[in-house]
């Protein structure tokens, strides 16, 4: 009879074994003999990388199969002291994660009777994130051609530390905006999928870009011509980059106010030329469905296409407002819509 129950006992031991994994050297606390056991052993000083302290990191693991210590040297033992900081497991306290790990697990634990792990640390130095914030502000301003950006560190946030494994930088998009001057560029130090620090970069940017510029001066209400735009390359302020823009669409366009030579021809300083001057006779047309009255009468202001002119209509001594529709000609259309 005994030697039945031996015999099982042998098939179930290689059924174990076949099933792979820790499982296919672990038995229950009565193993059968000759089955070997895993031997940890715990060392008295470790150190930890990560969050969490891996038996890996602590122990010594012997007599395992290849996939069953990869499995072991991974196991968390618990949260990791802060960075620099050390934490002490007790033998009693991994025997015990051991067996909650695998309840079937035959192990044998040596070693020390306490294991202290320190934290390892890395320094980050300012520097680096500045380089960060700089590489990511160069980035954006190649985005836009014809400009040429020259970037300087102005402050740097000062060194900190972090637990010794990979790290990134990630740059707040909203900090990011290609214009001259001053930019203070939020870094956040990302490590295990979340942010570990948060600090602050101080730039500044000088760029350089074509600008169109008044080849003479104009003065205002002066028709812009080809001959009057003249192109040079040089530091812009955030106005200028901002309101540049070709300035041969403004061609056949009238000065609002008056342009020294070598200014800047921004968006600003063109509207359309005027249609009504003051004083010109004006012939306002109204219309209502198939019915179209007119009325002649004497512009109060300026105007160009699409402006609003008062009008003064003699024949009924009186003042009525319109819409500068053509040279000498306003409409009452669009301000008689409700």
């Amino acid at each position: 009879m005994t030697s039945i129950h031996s015999y099982l006992a042998l098939i179930l031991l290689a059924a174990a074994a076949n099933s792979g994994g820790i499982a296919a050297e672990t038995g229950a606390a009565g193993a059968a003999p000759g089955v070997s056991s895993i031997a940890i052993t715990l060392r008295n000083n470790s150190a930890s990388k990560g969050e969490q302290v891996l038996l890996g990191e602590i122990a010594e693991i012997s007599g395992a199969s290849a996939e069953s210590a990869e499995q072991l040297d991974r196991m968390s033992l618990g949260h990791a002291a802060p960075p620099g900081a050390s934490r002490t497991f007790v033998a009693q306290e991994i025997d015990t994660a051991l067996r909650q790990f695998d309840p079937i697990l035959n192990f044998e634990l040596r070693g020390a009777a306490e294991a202290k792990v320190t934290a390892e640390i890395q320094n980050v130095t300012g520097a680096e994130v500045a380089r960060a914030a700089k590489t990511a502000l160069s980035a954006e301003f190649r985005k836009i051609p014809d400009l040429d950006a020259e970037i300087e560190i102005t402050s740097q946030p000062s060194d900190f530390l972090l637990r010794a494994a990979p790290y990134d930088f990630q740059i707040d998009p909203a900090d990011l905006e290609a214009r001259p001057g001053n930019h203070n560029i939020r870094v956040r130090v990302i490590q295990f999928g979340h942010r570990a620090a948060e600090v602050i970069a101080g730039l500044s940017a000088k760029v350089i870009a074509t600008l169109n510029v008044a080849s003479e001066r104009i003065n205002t209400g002066d028709i812009l011509l080809e001959s009057g735009i003249k192109s040079v390359r040089r530091e812009v302020t955030a106005m200028e980059l901002k309101e540049r823009c070709d300035s041969s669409k403004f061609i056949g366009m009238r000065a609002k106010q008056s342009i020294a030579g070598d200014q800047v021809l921004l968006r600003g300083c063109f509207a359309s030329p005027l249609a009504i001057k003051r004083g010109d006779a004006v012939q306002v047309v109204v219309r209502r469905g198939g019915l179209e009255l007119s009325a002649a009468g004497e512009a109060r202001n300026d105007a160009s296409v699409g402006d609003t002119v008062h009008v003064f209509v003699a024949s009924s001594n009186a003042e009525i407002l319109a819409r500068a529709s053509g040279p000498h000609e306003a409409s009452m259309d669009e301000l008689s819509k409700p």
